[in-house]
């Protein structure tokens, strides 16, 4: 009897512990592109004007896509924002005051192997302003951003 038990505990151990292992790896996945996007997005471009962590969490082919009122697509690559946050940290407007800090809500977090998507909600001093898609690859060194795509909330 306490060899069936044995064996049925093997079998089972055998079938969950690869699911159990994925989970995990999942999570872990998530966690790290949580951090690339609060410290390259959010605290690298908004908050704190870390150039640093800016090119570290954001691939160098990264756009920003927005589409404007009149159905004009406004592309802006990572180089372009990069130098407005440049120019930002020579006019001392880093870091930014508490009543205009950027925060985030992670919505969904989507990730297929080496690919994966973001959706956000973007706070500005604790403000709803604009719901986020991000998309992002997985590379040798890390998880990095690749485009953005964004809706604007009206301001009330």
């Amino acid at each position: 009897m306490k060899s069936f038990l044995f064996s049925i505990a093997i079998c089972l151990l055998t079938f969950f512990a690869p699911l159990i292992l994925r989970a995990q790896d999942a999570v872990s996945e998530e966690q790290q592109i949580r951090q690339v996007i609060q410290a390259a997005y959010i605290d690298g471009i908004f908050n704190l004007g870390d150039t640093v962590a800016i090119r570290s969490g954001f691939h160098e082919a990264f756009q920003l896509l927005g589409l404007k009122p009149n159905d004009e697509l406004r592309i802006l690559p990572i180089e372009e924002w990069l130098a407005h946050v440049v120019d930002k940290q020579q006019a001392g407007k880093y870091p930014v005051e508490k009543e205009k800090e950027v925060s985030v809500r992670f919505l969904r977090i989507d990730i297929v192997e080496r690919v994966a998507s973001a959706k956000i909600e973007f706070l500005i001093g604790g403000e709803l302003r604009y719901i986020d898609f991000l998309s992002l690859y997985r590379f040798a060194d890390g998880w990095k951003i690749m485009n953005k795509v964004y809706h604007e909330l009206a301001v009330e």
